[in-house]
């Protein structure tokens, strides 16, 4: 049929004399679908008379308006090898990327209606290269090389054709029609997942053609390949948020995810993709949309299961690609959707992987992220949140956990940051009043602070009582600075944005995870290296700083529980009677001094205590250092002077100090003075 009856042909269909279309399409189709490609081959036939060749003109709207009457009388069945590959050729001259972008639009409808009537194996046999030129990339090319990449694909009896109102491609038409053609893939997702996932693909390979083959697909045809030579290029800007809004859209319409991981090689470009997103500026700033893919992945155990067939690697990625963002943005709504995520990645890998590899997972899993600071920080936080949580009794995971903070300043910071955290959400169960009734006292305590203008150290926790009940985690962040004095370098840059898990069991059931916690720290003592023995010790001396702080009320309170005496002082005698470091046996001695001093608990001092507490100070009056003789004397003086039974057997050596010149005799003048009980030979000069 020659392009003169191919018009003809077209009238003829438009003028709705076609007593039967359906006969016509079952009979004609194919003849219609040849003459149409001779049509196109003589109209975009170069004039080798005329030094520069210009496209003749084609008015493409006949064309729809035939494919518009016909198109809904194909029928599948019909639709043999041959004419599937004929029509491949037509859409290749419609999608020509110097074909005018005006009719672009309609070609890209009716071939995505075209696809309808095909199976998933026909279009990927036959009509891969007009799926290719849907989206002219050409237009976005950066280099020559690019170019020439993006000419390969169109098959050399494929020339353009212009129309009567011809406009050249450019990048906005370019990317008009990569969202016109992902509308598709999206409408079809549940219908036909595989075929559209495949489809995904194929604009990933094209984007990112080296991190494809990286993962497992072959070289791709076409695509923007100058990333290959340089790993800072990414692909064009426009492009990229065209995927990033179809993921977007994909989670709005809650369809599955599955298709995207349909096999290896799918998981393992779609998880690259994912990490290399989390280094971009737009989703290093806003990654919301990662953490919605990451939470739907982590939540669906058939994808868990996938992604941990092909590698556990794979698995721990999800984990990089949240360490990257939070690395780069960690504003507080961010951190709250990465610590939701991980509150849930933790327990999947608790419960999916082996417990003979898991700690060596989760090892790897820290020793990849430990040059960033805040990340290797969010991920401690949550895996600490998470074996509390769940009152977790494998010794090993304990292990596991206390030989990272062991050897990282900045994890034992973050096991400290966490003690914290223990010890204001258990303040309530300290008191006798009822939660409202501590709210009134510590309002009413503010309201007379504000009008007398007496700083106490109790106005911080009066001030913000309502978080310290309501949301611990939150008066944690705020108020709470480091109290181990070799962290306190951390406070600004890590603890001021690291976000807290919030525990969300009745705050009675906290006393026996405070227990759990602080046990797994115990083994501090035979740890051979002082930094870290005291790295170890710190979340034991930061729950009970904190806490033995708390204690500290104004009138209206009434201390109802020996919680302290329970959870701290054991710990802090062992501490100062138990080992030799000295930070370490300072800083307990000098915790155990404020709990003595404090006046509510004296009646639950039993000679046990009174016992082991004399022993503490007489352990820090024969030390060698001035400074422990000092912390020593002061405290033996306090003792004394509250008269509890026993103490006056410290005098004698507090006499004998004096008389060696350990001590300043000025500074235990007044002691010395108020009691005569000191021999006359004493020599006190």
């Amino acid at each position: 049929m020659s392009s003169i009856n191919c018009k003809n042909t077209m009238k003829f269909i438009l003028s709705d004399k076609v007593p039967d279309l359906t006969e016509f399409v079952e009979k004609r189709l194919e003849e219609l679908i040849d003459s149409l490609i001779i049509y196109f081959n003589h109209k975009a036939k170069p004039n080798l008379k005329k030094k520069f060749r210009r496209p003749k003109p084609v008015n493409l709207k006949h064309v729809y308006s035939c494919f518009d009457h016909i198109f809904p009388f194909l029928n599948p069945n019909k639709l043999n090898d041959s004419l599937i590959k004929k029509f491949d050729v037509v859409f290749c001259f419609l999608l020509h990327y110097d074909t005018s972008k005006i009719n672009r639009p309609q070609a890209i409808k009716f071939f995505c209606q075209f696809l309808l009537f095909l199976n998933d194996s026909q279009i990927e046999n036959y009509m891969f290269r007009s799926t290719v030129m849907v989206v002219p990339f050409i237009v976005f090319s950066r280099s020559e090389n690019e170019k020439q990449s993006f000419l390969r694909i169109i098959p050399d009896n494929i020339l353009p054709f212009g129309d009567p109102g011809q406009v050249e491609s450019d990048e906005h038409d370019c990317v008009i029609s990569m969202k016109q053609f992902l509308k598709f893939i999206l409408e079809q997702w549940t219908i036909r997942p595989i075929i559209c996932s495949n489809f995904f693909f194929m604009f990933l390979r094209i984007l990112y053609p080296k991190m494809s083959t990286e993962h497992g697909f072959e070289t791709f045809p076409c695509g923007f390949i100058d990333s290959n030579y340089n790993s800072n290029l990414e692909p064009p800007q426009l492009l990229f948020d065209c995927i990033l809004q179809f993921l977007t859209e994909l989670l709005e319409t809650k369809n599955s995810l599955d298709p995207l991981f349909e096999n290896a090689i799918k998981i393992q470009l779609f998880l690259a993709f994912l990490e290399n997103c989390s280094k971009t500026q737009s989703l290093s700033e806003n990654p919301l949309l990662l953490y919605r893919l990451e939470h739907q992945i982590i939540e669906n155990p058939i994808l868990v299961k996938r992604i941990q067939d092909v590698s556990l690697d794979l698995f721990g990625s999800l984990v990089n690609v949240l360490c990257i963002a939070i690395s780069s943005c960690n504003k507080q709504e961010n951190l709250r959707h990465a610590s939701e995520f991980l509150e849930k990645f933790f327990p999947v890998m608790l419960s999916t992987i082996d417990r003979k590899i898991l700690v060596a997972e989760i090892v790897k899993l820290f020793k990849k992220h430990h040059y960033e600071a805040f990340a290797s920080s969010f991920l401690m936080m949550s895996f600490i949140h998470v074996l509390v949580n769940s009152n977790e009794a494998n010794l090993d995971l304990w292990k596991c956990l206390t030989e990272l903070v062991t050897t990282s300043d900045v994890l034992s910071a973050v096991a400290c940051r966490y003690a914290q955290y223990l010890a204001v959400i258990c303040f309530p169960l300290t008191v006798e009043e009822n939660l409202e009734r501590i709210k009134d006292i510590a309002l009413n305590t503010y309201r007379r602070k504000q009008r007398t203008r007496q700083e106490c150290s109790y106005d911080i926790l009066m001030e913000n009582m309502s978080d310290v009940i309501d949301k611990p985690d939150e008066y944690v962040r705020k108020n709470v600075l480091m109290s181990w004095e070799a962290h306190r370098e951390f406070d600004e840059k890590i603890m001021k944005p690291l976000t807290i898990p919030a525990f969300q069991k009745k705050r009675s059931q906290i006393l026996q995870k405070i227990e759990l916690f602080l046990n797994a720290f115990a083994f501090y003592r035979t740890t051979e290296a002082a930094k870290d023995m005291r790295n170890a010790f710190a979340p034991i001396y930061s729950f009970c700083d904190l806490f033995i702080t708390n204690r500290d009320l104004p009138p209206g309170f009434t201390i109802k529980s020996t919680l302290s005496l329970e959870v701290c002082m054991g710990r802090l005698f062992i501490a100062v009677l138990g080992q030799n470091e000295p930070t370490i046996r300072k800083v307990s001695f000098q915790l155990l001094a404020r709990l003595v001093s404090c006046g509510a608990l004296k009646k639950f001092f039993d000679n046990e205590i009174l016992c082991k507490w004399y022993l503490s100070i007489a352990t820090m009056m024969i030390h060698e250092s001035p400074d422990f003789i000092e912390e020593g004397v002061s405290a033996a003086l306090v003792t004394i002077q509250h008269g509890f039974t026993g103490s006056t057997t410290l005098i004698p050596m507090i006499l004998n100090l004096i008389e060696n010149k350990k001590i300043d005799v000025m500074k235990c003048l007044p002691f010395l003075s108020s009691i005569p009980l000191f021999q006359a030979d004493i020599n006190v000069n």
